[in-house]
Parts: structure tokens; C-alpha cells; sequence
């Protein structure tokens, strides 16, 4: 039988930020994929044929990361990337707040046992006037996780992402065939992540503060059953003192 298990598909969208400075110069941010973080198989498996194993592919300069085998022709590449997207924002002040890129995350559905659970990114900041060295870099892992799809809600259903170096600040999440972009907010000096900022459509997609997944009722159910037999346990032991 088929398994299927949730899969997203996310887009880093970074800003080309431009302020004026006393050497003229303005903040350009680029981001790339580690090709070496993934464990994964380059070659994609024969999913009819019974093979079943992670698999994914790095796009050229790792401007693009794709993962998992579709689970069918009416769902689109599973893909991971990032651009320039020059919104013309200001550059912050050091140790001011400044949104530095949006992920664009959408969630389709791929086969069981061929998704990937994480990659690393990395973000470099760099003067216009000094293109050579960059003055903030940020490199952190991005956990996948590729709910099952159970139709319990669509909260539960929601794959999503976070960073397992911060978990402070939870994931973000995406209902089940859909897609939104979420703001990655920094702090200027070097550049210090401080969490994700708005949603564009908090219609299909929230920042939760967990990085759990979302318990199946019947674990609820189990607790509240267990916990309901201890106070009865309790209350029966008291009657008979």
C-alpha cells in the first residue's frame, strides 16, 4: 500500500535592502542550501517498484532544494529556494529589529519514507562597497516535519518547520495543500535571529509557539482516562480511612 505523508515546499525569499550610508553603500543579503547537510539519496527511487528511501536534489550554487517523491502528477515540485527580492527596505540601526528575508512554505503531499527531516541554511550580509566579506552571517539547521495525514483538523494535519538551535521562538506551519510565506526577523550587528514575524495569509498558515506535533485525540483521551482513574483511586482510598 502507498503511504503518504505530508510534504512542503518552501521558498526563502531574501530582501535586497538599501539604506544610504556615509560610504554610499547598501545592505545586500544572500542564502544558500549546504548540499552535504541533507541525508539523502540523489536517485530518486522506484516507489512503484517497492523502493522507499529519502531522496532529494540541490539546484545549481544550492539556490534551490528539493525533497521526497510526489505522490501523484496533480501536485507540484517539492522545492526549496530562495531569491532576491528587492523590497527597498531601510537598513536598521545596529541592534535594531529588521525582517531580513520571507519563507515562502507550501505544503503538498509526497510518498512515505521519501522525505527529508532537515537542511541547514545559510544567510550572509554583506555592504554593497565590500562584497567580499560579509559583516553578519547566519547558519542554523531547519527541522521538516512531515505530519501524517490523519484528517483529524487541519492544525494537526499542518506540516511545518523550525529551528532546533532556537526553540524559543516555535514553528511555523502550513494547513495541508497550501502555501504562505512568513517573515524571518534578525537583529542588526552581526545578524541574530529573534524569531518569525507576520504571516501573509494567517488563513492557512500560524507560528505556533511548540515545536511538537499536534497530539492525536486518542492520546488525549488516554491521559484524561488515566488521570480520571488516579482521582478515583484517590477518592476511593480516602472513603475507606
Amino acid at each position: 500500500m502507498t503511504k503518504l505523508s505530508g510534504n512542503i515546499v518552501f521558498t526563502l525569499s531574501v530582501g535586497l535592502l538599501i539604506v544610504s550610508t556615509a560610504a554610499g553603500g547598501t545592505l545586500v543579503t544572500n542564502a544558500y542550501f549546504d548540499a552535504s547537510s541533507p541525508s539523502c539519496s540523489t536517485v530518486p527511487p522506484d516507489t512503484g517498484g517497492g523502493e522507499y528511501y529519502a531522496y532529494c536534489s540541490l539546484g545549481e550554487g544550492g539556490s534551490a532544494f528539493s525533497w521526497g517523491v510526489a505522490s501523484g502528477p496533480e501536485f507540484s515540485e517539492n522545492l526549496l529556494s530562495y531569491d532576491f527580492s528587492g523590497e527597498g527596505q531601510a537598513v536598521p540601526a545596529v541592534g535594531e529589529f529588521f525582517t531580513a528575508s520571507t519563507l515562502l512554505y507550501r505544503n503538498g503531499t509526497i510518498v512515505g519514507d521519501t522525505e527529508v527531516n532537515r537542511i541547514r541554511l545559510t544567510i550572509e550580509a554583506f555592504d554593497s562597497d565590500d562584497l567580499g566579506t560579509p559583516f553578519g552571517t547566519f547558519e542554523a539547521w531547519i527541522e521538516i516535519v512531515n505530519s501524517p495525514n490523519l484528517g483529524i483538523s487541519p492544525e494537526a494535519d499542518a506540516d511545518f518547520i523550525y529551528f532546533p538551535d532556537f526553540p524559543q521562538f516555535g514553528s511555523f506551519r502550513v494547513f495541508e495543500e497550501s502555501e504562505t510565506s512568513v517573515e524571518l526577523i534578525f537583529q542588526r550587528g552581526s545578524l541574530i535571529f529573534q524569531g518569525f514575524g507576520a504571516v501573509t495569509d494567517p488563513g492557512v498558515g500560524f507560528v505556533s509557539p511548540s515545536i511538537f506535533p499536534v497530539p492525536e485525540p486518542a492520546s488525549g483521551l488516554t491521559f484524561g482516562g488515566a488521570l480520571a482513574a488516579l482521582v478515583w483511586r484517590r477518592f476511593r482510598r480516602s472513603s475507606y480511612r
